[in-house]
């Protein structure tokens, strides 16, 4: 070989080199790199820090998208279609060698929506995991009603939702909204009915068990009411079995998934959600089997992950607290909207032509965040200690029973035994109140003179009482009121004039120009005070010696309050489905209570622990 050709092949040689070094590519010798873990949110792809590695290739197929320094890497595809992405880690290091490719991860960029636009429109009817809500929580309640327009081509005035919380299928048929579902849906609409989570309750059961002609069957009340009524329109029914509770060990098989035991006496229990599964084979109605559904989403997620979609009440030093395990926030109902319309794409369902074809599953990142009420201020707030009674009230020694006067009560130096009565006559009555006009129940908070009980907010009970009004002054004329509360937030002769909590009364109630005159049993809610369902009394005022006779019931998440009135008349009310731990997320109080300026004498007190409520 001549001088010239052996100095061409060095030189070519050494051009090859110095290229190879330049571009960072590495030999094949050398100790080869771990191989990258990646993932993807949303269109982000992430991965560990490779050791040794000085750079990474990233793949979309086997096109090199990519070859730089980062962590990660931002999606910019946006053709319709699904791509899988790998990365490998380099280094410049002759020591070392390229990995293998990591693992893949999909990334899908949805075609445009080609789905039909809605021409009728779709009614809603079910309880408080489809109707809408207006909370001040942390992450505020949200049914799966409300985001069902996220999933379908229609404008936001075709979808009516009349779902209403606390309802059974039994019970919401005595609703207005019922009457408007009758008097509205027509041929060309749809009907979805979302009912179960509370046709297992005392006072508004249907039996799980017998077909769609037997009387009193849940099988039954959904045919009758929902079922046959919008087909006879020409509207197409569509069935919803109920999403399950939250259960933090993973299991649905008994009343999480709403498999229920014995209810009461004559009240048998059984399997809601494969009621509705019959039901709809019976009848040749499309089912959406949410409860499967959720089920397989929650026990793949782990219980920790689905407590995501779940309301939580209240923060605790920045920390979510107060869970809610039946109901959703929006991020959980965007969710549950998202199995609903996945489903009937899967069917033969003619609603399946209006689901965007566009749609995708929600985010959790976004979504979760989004859910988040920006609103929300965390409470200044302590449970009370009661291992130390109050030294004011010393003559309260009853079992569970302990005294206080607390809230807007007329100033920080006004808690005393001269401007409050509470006394202990026996162990089953007290005398609470005054005649001064101190405290009130007012608009915007409460100030009362009370004995209080502690309570599991799950637990169910019921408490009777008779009622003396042994004291009125002159200023029991308006904003006083006496009763049993039961109540979210307590404070032990405390001057707070913010206190507001969640609350139901089963008593009398004066209030101010702005309120009512007289009305029995209301309630306090997202901090106003409420007497939408409040009965009218006779008179104006309040008189010496009136005598009334009050119970209250908690049954789940229905608190129902009854006065029978000096003239023996009865009044009625309920209050259903109300969360009473957004302050105190880990007990709810019952307290006998009067203010401003009447005394009432409690008699024959008697408090009756029930079972552990079935939830909402």
């Amino acid at each position: 070989m001549s001088n010239k050709k052996l100095l061409s092949c060095v030189l070519a040689a050494a051009m090859v080199s110095t290229v190879g070094i330049a571009a960072g590519c590495n030999k094949d010798s050398g100790e080869k790199l771990a191989a990258p873990e990646i993932s993807v949110t949303g269109n982000v792809i992430t991965w560990n820090a490779v050791e040794n590695a000085d750079g990474y290739n990233v793949y979309e197929g086997e096109t090199s998208v990519s070859s730089q320094t980062e962590c990660s890497y931002t999606i910019t595809q946006t053709t319709p279609g699904t791509y899988r992405y790998t990365v490998v880690a380099t280094s410049t290091d002759d020591k070392y060698s390229s990995s293998d490719k990591s693992n893949t991860v999909e990334y899908t960029v949805p075609a445009g929506d080609t789905s039909t636009k809605l021409a009728g429109k779709i009614y809603l009817v079910g309880d408080s995991t489809v109707c809408s809500f207006n909370d001040n929580y942390y992450l505020p309640r949200y049914g799966y009603g409300t985001q069902l327009f996220n999933y379908i081509n229609c404008d936001a005035n075709q979808i009516s939702n009349l779902a209403l919380s606390g309802r059974s299928s039994k019970s919401f048929v005595s609703e207005s909204n019922y009457t408007t579902l009758k008097n509205s849906i027509t041929a060309g609409d749809y009907l979805i009915i979302g009912f179960g989570h509370n046709d297992q309750k005392t006072d508004i059961y249907t039996n799980p068990n017998g077909d769609k002609d037997t009387e009193g069957s849940f099988q039954n009340s959904l045919y009758t009411n929902y079922v046959k009524m919008a087909k006879d329109k020409g509207a197409t029914p569509i069935l919803c079995t109920p999403i399950v509770r939250l259960n933090e060990n993973n299991d649905y098989s008994g009343s999480s998934g709403h498999i229920v035991g014995q209810v009461a006496v004559g009240k048998p229990g059984g399997d809601y959600a494969k009621a509705i599964r019959d039901l709809g084979a019976a009848t040749e109605t499309t089912v959406v089997d949410l409860t499967a559904l959720t089920k397989a989403d929650y026990t793949a997620s782990g219980s920790a992950k689905a407590s995501d979609y779940h309301c939580w009440t209240a923060t605790k030093g920045g920390v979510r607290d107060g869970l809610d395990k039946t109901h959703t926030n929006r991020y959980g109902a965007k969710m549950n909207a998202y199995h609903f319309a996945n489903a009937i794409m899967q069917s033969e369902n003619p609603l399946k032509a209006n689901i965007r074809t566009d749609m995708a599953k929600p985010d959790h990142d976004t979504e979760y965040a989004a859910s988040i009420n920006k609103s929300y201020v965390e409470p200044n707030y302590q449970a009370p200690d009661l291992t130390k009674r109050s030294g004011l009230w010393n003559t309260v020694k009853a079992e569970g029973w302990y005294g206080s006067a607390f809230g807007d009560v007329g100033g920080a130096t006004a808690v005393t035994a001269t401007n409050f009565t509470v006394k202990q006559l026996s162990n089953t009555s007290f005398s609470v109140g005054n005649t001064n006009g101190k405290g009130k129940i007012a608009s915007g908070g409460d100030g009362i003179a009370c004995v209080f009980r502690q309570l599991d907010p799950n637990r169910n009970f019921t408490i009777t009482a008779d009622v003396a009004l042994t004291g009125v002054a002159t200023s029991a004329s308006k904003q006083s009121a006496f009763g049993i509360m039961f109540r979210d937030e307590m404070y032990i002769d405390t001057y707070n004039a913010s206190v507001n909590g969640n609350s139901a009364i089963a008593g009398g109630y004066t209030g101010s120009s702005d309120t009512a005159n007289f009305v029995y049993n209301y309630q306090r809610l997202d901090g106003k005070l409420d007497i939408t369902a409040s009965k009218t009394g006779a008179g104006t005022v309040f008189a010496q010696n009136e005598v009334y006779k009050l119970e209250m019931v908690k049954s789940d998440r229905t608190i129902t309050c009854k006065v029978i009135a000096t003239d023996g008349k009865e009044y009625v009310s309920s209050y259903k489905d109300v969360t009473y731990t957004g302050v105190d997320t880990e007990y709810v109080y019952l307290c006998l209570f009067a203010t401003r300026g009447i005394v009432a004498t409690f008699a024959n007190v008697n408090y009756v622990e029930g079972s552990i409520s079935g939830g909402a």
